[in-house]
């Protein structure tokens, strides 16, 4: 799988592209993170271009219980991932449904515009 990670004025950006599994999905969050990624540093994850991807619901348990060893205590995030197939957007949507905790938000997204607004939502408090 390709994959770009960048960092803009307002969030972290990572670009998904070809076909993707656990296993790199956890090393690109170790890398955001080793990178220097703080607490409030909202990201969000562009999935337009991801073929597929290799995940059930209980592999995305695991990419979370994995996270959880990965990242700070007490570290807060928030994630918008764009996806516009309907497979990728349905493997976004579980993200989404698993980030039900006070330290996690995440949202799935068909256009960037829209995740893009509610970043910046979070970014300004609201």
């Amino acid at each position: 799988m390709a994959y770009s990670v960048s960092r803009t004025p307002d969030y972290i950006e990572i670009r998904l592209c070809g076909v993707t599994s656990l296993e790199e999905l956890v090393g690109i969050a170790a890398e955001v993170l080793e990178g220097g990624a703080t607490e409030l540093d909202p990201c969000l994850v562009d999935a337009t271009d991801l073929e597929s991807a290799d995940l059930d619901y209980a592999a995305v348990t695991q990419l979370f219980e994995r996270l959880d060893g990965l990242s700070p205590p007490n570290r807060r995030s928030w994630v918008a991932i764009v996806a516009r197939q309907p497979h990728v957007f349905g493997m976004a949507r579980m993200i989404e449904l698993r980030t039900t905790d006070q330290a996690r938000t995440a949202r799935a997204f068909q256009e960037r515009g829209e995740a893009e607004a509610w970043l910046a939502a979070h970014r300004d408090g609201v």
